[in-house]
Order: structure tokens, then C-alpha cells, then sequence
């Protein structure tokens, strides 16, 4: 009866009585007024002078989107398991400057944003993103709009002021 069942199908498929399943449409997963937005590849450090939920929410949000992160902190506990936790790579405060935009550029060919406090180090970024987080924003929303900020088609939105509640500065690179 194998034989059979196998041979039968067979001679339906060669006389053309057996077609390919109709394909399906493509569903799209966002809604049609769904605003997509695609980073470039791009190396970033996040200089903080202690680890905080901000750190990690901007940490979290850089690497969400692919961007390579560095971590400058010189709490060396909290910054170790934050960056083995999101695939960051992490730089104790004791280290100079100079020795860790020499390990970055050895590794991702140089750093282009650089985000921390005010007076932060520039580390031979294009560009150095200066935050003053006020009360009342979380630090996940304060992630998100830095990293909405960054976007390269997004530089008019470091003017200062441009969001209320986070101080956004842009600074030129030195040349």
C-alpha cells in the first residue's frame, strides 16, 4: 500500500496536479505610522563618575541598537557585571585618558560620541554629548532621548535646551 501511495503521488506531481503552497503575505510587525530609525555602526563612551541607573539605562539603550560601548567608571564592581551583562567593554577611572582612547583605537579604530557630565573628557570624539539630568525624568526616558539625540540625523537636537528636563551640548573635535 506504501508503494502504492508514493507511486500514485508521484505520477500527480509529474502531471502537474500538485502545486506549491501559495506563499503567505508578509505580515509587517509595526504598525504603518511606526517611526524606524537605523543607527550606524558607532563607538561610544559613557564616562560617569559612579555607577548609577542612568549609566546603565544609556548603556543598555546604546547597545540595543548595536552601538559598541565603552565604559569609563571608576566603580570597578557595578561597572564589571554591567558590562559582562550587555556586551560592553569596561575601563576603571584609574586609568588616564590617554591610555584608554589608545586601547579604543587600537580595538575600534576610535571613539565617535562621547557621553557623560559636565566637563567630561573628550577622548578624541567627533562629537561629546555633555548631560545634566534634571528631577522628575527617569533615567530610561533620559537613555532614550540621548540615544534619539545621537542619531546623526538628529544633531539639530543638541542645541542647548532642546528637551526639557536634559542638558544636551555638542562639542566640535579639537583638529
Amino acid at each position: 500500500m506504501a508503494d502504492n501511495y508514493l507511486e500514485n503521488r508521484m505520477a500527480d506531481y509529474r502531471a502537474g496536479r500538485l502545486s506549491p503552497k501559495p506563499s503567505r503575505k508578509v505580515v509587517r510587525s509595526l504598525p504603518p505610522d511606526a517611526l524606524v530609525m537605523r543607527y550606524p555602526a558607532m563607538a561610544v563612551a559613557v564616562c560617569y563618575p559612579c555607577y548609577s541607573e542612568l549609566l546603565s539605562a544609556i548603556v543598555s539603550e546604546l547597545r540595543s541598537v548595536g552601538m559598541r560601548v565603552a565604559i569609563v567608571c571608576p566603580d570597578s564592581q557595578h561597572c564589571t557585571e554591567l558590562a559582562r551583562r550587555s556586551g560592553a567593554r569596561y575601563y576603571p577611572g584609574t586609568l588616564s585618558y590617554d591610555a584608554i582612547a589608545t586601547d579604543v583605537e587600537k580595538h575600534w579604530g576610535g571613539i565617535d560620541a562621547v557621553i557623560g557630565p559636565t566637563g567630561v573628557a573628550q577622548l578624541g570624539a567627533h562629537t561629546v554629548i555633555e548631560t545634566t539630568p534634571a528631577e522628575g525624568i527617569n533615567s530610561g526616558l533620559s537613555a532614550r532621548l540621548l540615544l534619539f539625540a545621537l542619531h546623526p540625523s538628529n544633531h539639530a537636537l543638541l542645541a542647548e535646551g532642546a528637551f526639557s528636563g536634559l542638558t544636551l551640548r555638542k562639542s566640535a573635535k579639537n583638529d
